[in-house]
């Protein structure tokens, strides 16, 4: 299972994930599934093992997202 993290707009995107690079998370950022949004074109994609660090980590830091899980087939 995966977690879909998008913002509103690339601007929050790229702002998340300056603020992951300082961490040693684990994550992607990929183009956001158009089933799951067309508001902004850039998501980050994580674990479950890493999400609830991240999740917190941005809340943190006053960045509103929604979430989404994605299952997979590993």
């Amino acid at each position: 299972m995966k977690k879909i993290i998008v913002f509103d707009s690339v601007h929050f995107t790229i702002k998340a994930d300056k603020l992951l690079q300082s961490g040693k998370y684990r994550y992607h950022i990929i183009t956001t599934p158009r089933e799951i949004s067309s508001d902004c074109g850039m998501s980050i994609e994580t674990d479950l093992e890493n999400f609830e660090d991240i999740y917190n980590l941005l809340k943190e830091n006053s960045l509103e997202m929604k979430v989404y899980e994605i299952r997979t087939d590993d």
